[in-house]
């Protein structure tokens, strides 16, 4: 059992370590990062002092070992748009997070469990089959998809919840 749960935890760090990577590799097939830092009207100058400021000089190799080292010690660095410390605007919005999250797994459960127990009192009967389809189609469908058809059902058509279209909210706070 030690060895199974020792490969389980080596797979998911390496599935980790490589989307680390592969995020790390993004910033800069979007762009130069030290031109969307100074800005499109910024001189070669100004862009070579930014370049050399953040370290985008040196090897991709090298940024992304620095990137990793300071992260897993918990120092996200700055916020290259709002110029914050990362780790204050994450912690800053965890405690939403991880309530909208709890919520969720709390619905899922109450949800489930009596689907389930429905399901395994009537095998083969249309409440089972009805739990299986709605069980296949909430793991198909898409959860950005589903949490936009949610805002639009609560929140714009029933009025249950506030949007920023009401001008309250949440939302108008955000720059």
């Amino acid at each position: 059992m030690l060895k199974f749960i020792l490969k389980k935890l080596g797979l998911a760090l390496l599935v980790a370590l490589t989307v680390s990577f592969i995020s790390f590799i993004l910033l800069f097939l979007a762009g130069d990062p030290a031109v969307s830092i100074a800005g499109e009207s910024a001189t070669a100058e100004v862009i070579n002092q930014v370049r050399h400021q953040y370290g985008f000089d040196r090897p991709l190799m090298t940024q992304y070992l620095d990137w990793l080292m300071r992260a897993l010690s918990g120092d996200f660095g700055m916020s290259y748009y709002f110029r914050v410390p990362v780790a204050g605007m994450v912690a800053e919005r965890l405690p939403v997070t991880m309530t909208i999250g709890g919520l969720g797994m709390l619905f899922a459960l109450v949800v489930a469990i009596p689907m389930g127990v429905l399901a395994a009192a009537f095998p083969n009967s249309w409440i089972d089959r009805t739990a299986i389809a709605i069980a296949v189609v909430g793991q198909a469908i898409p959860s950005f998809w589903f949490g936009l058809l949610l805002i639009v059902v609560f929140s714009v058509n029933l009025g249950l919840l506030p949007h920023p279209a009401r001008g309250h909210g949440p939302a108008t706070s955000c720059p």
